[in-house]
């Protein structure tokens, strides 16, 4: 018997790691694990997730804050000063390929924490 939550997540990550190594793999290189960024994302959407009785698809979260350690946070400015809207455009994609449903354009937040 398969385990529809578990088989989602499975889908979410296969889905991830096809696109972080089509689309950021050759521009980072091993240093920076994109993935991780992207992953967490996914998670986030997925564990915000919520209702609307007038709705029959799920409706997503459309903020999202991610925060890097910052030699990390430096290394991806310098190297991909586009990264938010390249993973906005993903959340947008993440979205519609799982039939959720966004209220309005997700914005997404990468801020340096040296925590």
């Amino acid at each position: 018997m398969s385990n529809q939550p578990d088989d989602h997540i499975f889908r979410l990550e296969a889905r991830l790691e096809q696109w972080i190594e089509t689309t950021f793999a050759a521009a980072f290189g091993p240093r920076v694990d994109i993935f991780d960024i992207a992953l967490h994302i996914a998670r986030a959407m997925d564990a915000g997730l919520h209702r609307d009785p007038d709705e029959t698809r799920p409706i997503a979260p459309d903020q999202y804050r991610v925060a890097l350690h910052n030699t990390a946070y430096d290394r991806l400015h310098a190297r991909q000063p586009d990264l938010i809207e390249k993973l906005t455009a993903y959340i947008v994609t993440l979205a519609a390929q799982n039939e959720y449903r966004l209220t309005q354009q997700p914005h997404l937040t990468l801020y340096a924490d040296p925590a």
